[in-house]
């Protein structure tokens, strides 16, 4: 891997060659990258079938219709996560 450096010596900038510590860094911080990625994919499937076990409850149990469970859920729905979960 190479990185690209402008300084005072080289006001046009060379590409150099990363160090073994830093191929090493931007490894384990792709793995991190990687990981958390997963985490979250994981968070939103759980956060979508906690929701859909939520609206089958709140039909079978309430009577609602799909309008005020709508309207229910909108109002308590978490920002962390995006309409596509909805």
């Amino acid at each position: 891997m190479k990185k690209f450096i402008v300084n005072k010596e080289n006001p046009e900038g060379i590409l150099i060659d990363f160090t073994a510590e830093e191929i090493a860094v931007n490894e384990s911080d792709l793995v991190k990258g990687e990981e958390q990625a997963q985490i979250i994919a994981t968070q939103k499937v759980n956060y979508k079938t906690n929701r859909d076990s939520l609206i089958a409850k709140l039909k079978d149990t309430l009577s609602l219709t799909d309008k005020e469970i709508e309207i229910l859920l909108d109002y308590s729905s978490s920002s962390i996560f995006t309409s596509e979960n909805k």
